[in-house]
């Protein structure tokens, strides 16, 4: 499994404003080819966002990052100051405490 972490800056909308728009693209989202959870991150303070996806292998990160959702986020022109990181999880640790394996995150 992997894990990208994108955070970026917004502006020209409030936070709320934000949030609703982030629900009405929550379905295209959650329709990514390989992708089994993106949880949204917002700190109102700091005026950044983003989101931790997991993905259940490199071939459907990269893909995602390959699409037009993802380049139309970069995009945006109310994003800036983008960080991308992407992660291997460790599995076994991972399951000690309490997370998700891939198989259980795939249903």
């Amino acid at each position: 499994m992997r894990v990208l972490v994108v955070t970026f800056g917004f502006e020209g909308m409030s936070a709320e404003e934000l949030a609703a728009v982030s629900e009405e693209l929550a379905p295209q989202f959650a329709a990514i080819p390989g992708c089994l959870e993106k949880t949204w991150l917002l700190d109102r303070g700091a005026r950044r966002c983003g989101g931790v996806y997991k993905f259940a292998d490199e071939a459907s990160l990269r893909a995602y990052q390959g699409s037009e959702l993802w380049a139309g986020v970069e995009a945006n022109a109310a994003f800036s100051d983008f960080s991308v990181a992407v992660y291997e999880v460790m599995e076994s640790a991972t399951a000690i405490t309490g997370g998700l394996s891939s198989e259980a995150l795939a249903g």
